[in-house]
């Protein structure tokens, strides 16, 4: 089934296992990309340890993708 027919068609309504597969899959690959960009914010020295939380966030360049992969 291609990705037109599955949101565009009537035939019917997406499966259990395809729709949480995909959820999945899409969580797993926001986490990747959120886990690379504060391991890269992190060793490039472009971080702020946040005093309330004691996390540190990425600030400057990565943290605008940090920010941007969120959307």
């Amino acid at each position: 089934m291609s990705l037109t027919n599955l949101l565009f068609s009537f035939k019917g309504r997406i499966n259990r296992k395809p729709w949480w597969l995909a959820t999945i899959a899409a969580g797993l690959a926001a986490s990747v990309v959120t886990a690379i960009i504060e391991i890269a914010a992190r060793s490039s020295g472009e971080t702020v340890l946040d005093p309330v939380t004691n996390q540190v966030e990425p600030t400057g360049s990565l943290g605008c993708w940090w920010a941007s992969s969120g959307l």
